[in-house]
């Protein structure tokens, strides 16, 4: 097992673990170059964008994507809060309106922006990665 995010937000240790290996396991035979791993072990194959939030619904720019519920006892995250995906190789985030925002380590995403790897993204008090 080896440590996929590990972020200090708010004075708070929020870790969570995941499988080496986790990307052929997933990904299999389509054309999936990520996974977007949740705090809770979820695993989601970055084959096309993703859309996170507490009950996510698509946008209209956005069509095709899937929607992924995350859990949020907080009630921290939005219902649709913000989306997720790879182009050319290159992983990204897009806020979508969301109420408590999502950020890059620390840094507001305020745009569909580019995620370095190894880079915590955080959505409400939730932190994410996403492993290649």
């Amino acid at each position: 097992v080896a440590t996929v995010a590990r972020s200090s937000i708010d004075d708070a240790e929020h870790m969570f673990e995941a499988p080496l290996g986790m990307l052929a396991d997933f990904c299999g035979a389509t054309k999936c170059s990520a996974l977007l791993v949740l705090p809770d072990g979820t695993a989601v194959a970055l084959d096309r964008p993703v859309v996170v939030g507490r009950d996510p619904s698509v946008p209209a720019h956005l069509v095709g994507s899937r929607p992924q519920p995350v859990v949020d006892p907080s009630m921290t995250i939005s219902k649709t809060h913000a989306a997720v995906g790879v182009d050319d190789g290159e992983a990204w985030v897009e806020d979508l309106g969301s109420t408590n925002g999502t950020f890059l380590d620390r840094s507001r995403v305020a745009a569909p922006t580019v995620v370095p790897v190894g880079t915590p993204v955080r959505i409400g008090k939730t932190v994410f990665e996403l492993r290649r």
